[in-house]
This record gives structure tokens, C-alpha cells and sequence, in this order.
């Protein structure tokens, strides 16, 4: 049941942004939104049903260190 409702909150806000970037014909603007909605909606589906989603944060900081490492920097 919650996945559908959030589907239903994602398929709203759709049809508020998008027609303004149909009517001005932003196409590159409409794929872009599209793809982070689209990757928010299946990040947001995922956290609905519990599945485990690998800790971001973890990747980041390795690849701060990493860039630290390539420059010298401590």
C-alpha cells in the first residue's frame, strides 16, 4: 500500500514540473528530471520495503582520501 501511494506522490509532482518543460520544449532539462525522478522513485521504493541499501557515505570518504592521497594533501 505504500508503495503505491508513493508512486502516486511521485506520479503529482511529475505532472506539476513537467508540461512547463514540455511547453518550453526543454527536452535535455525533461531527460535529466526525468532520470533523477525516476532513480529517486526507486531509491524511495526501496527504503518503503526495507531492502538494504550500501552506505554512501562509506564510498565518499574513500574517495576524498583517495583524491588527498593523489595531491599530497593530509
Amino acid at each position: 500500500m505504500l508503495v503505491v501511494l508513493l508512486v502516486f506522490i511521485f506520479l503529482i509532482i511529475a505532472l506539476f514540473d513537467a508540461p512547463g518543460l514540455v511547453r518550453k520544449k526543454y527536452w535535455r532539462e525533461l531527460a535529466v528530471y526525468s532520470g533523477l525522478m525516476l532513480t529517486a522513485l526507486l531509491l524511495s521504493i526501496l527504503v518503503v520495503i526495507g531492502a538494504p541499501l550500501p552506505a554512501v557515505t562509506t564510498k565518499i570518504n574513500n574517495l576524498i582520501k583517495a583524491v588527498f592521497r593523489l595531491t599530497g594533501l593530509k
